[in-house]
């Protein structure tokens, strides 16, 4: 029997490319396109592109015959450009994320799974009397998809949050720095006490202290 807190698949590590070797791969791709059409240009399966024409190059493509009729010869490149235009936008149409895709794609990105351990973070705050901080830590923590609780006191709180390590590193930026907590008179304070990592097996694996009220 293998224990419930192993993976049951085997953990594959990821390899990224440089930046160089990105581009190196990208221009291998494109050169193997433009040598497959080309290919079937030759063979007569496909037509020969239009030469691309632009208001700039317009002379040195056309030559003598923009001379002989300006006027259809710019028709005829200004129609051209905004086929060109028709057709990237359609493309980029094609490729849009749905409303429902998108937020799907969201929840994906923010979500951690945490079957196999997870990350427990305690902060301690002075005064929590100020709705408006309540409703953020509460709002933020269901944006993320995190479980926790909050204890209240009249001179300390509790607020303990358990999640993936990228949710907890969103929250703590939170509780730390996006709450301005000094704001209003009350001056209210909040320290970061421990941050912990609980599995089934291991109590715990990863404990950092800092320090508490001067």
């Amino acid at each position: 029997m293998q224990p419930p807190a192993e993976p049951t698949k085997p953990v594959e590590i990821p390899i990224y490319l440089t930046k160089k070797e990105q581009k190196k791969l990208r221009r291998q791709r494109r050169r193997e396109t433009q040598r497959e059409q080309s290919e079937k240009i030759r063979l007569g399966l496909e037509p020969p592109p239009e030469p691309k024409v632009r208001m700039a190059n317009l002379m040195r493509v056309l030559g003598t015959e923009a001379v002989q009729d300006p006027t259809k010869v710019e028709a005829h490149v200004r129609a051209q450009m905004e086929k060109r235009q028709k057709t990237h936008e359609e493309a980029n149409a094609a490729r849009k994320l749905t409303d429902a895709q998108r937020k799907e794609k969201k929840m994906r990105k923010i979500k951690e799974d945490t079957s196999l351990g997870v990350n427990v973070a305690l902060y301690r705050v002075k005064d929590f009397r100020n709705p408006a901080k309540k409703f953020k830590v509460e709002a933020n923590c269901k944006q993320l998809h995190m479980t926790g609780a909050v204890v209240l006191h009249k001179d300390v709180n509790v607020v303990v949050v358990e999640g993936g390590p990228k949710q907890q590193k969103k929250f703590q930026r939170l509780m730390l720095h996006r709450i301005k907590w000094n704001d209003d008179k009350r001056k209210m304070m909040v320290r970061y006490v421990f941050y912990c990592r609980f599995s089934l097996f291991n109590e715990k694996q990863k404990i950092s202290h800092i320090n508490e009220w001067d």
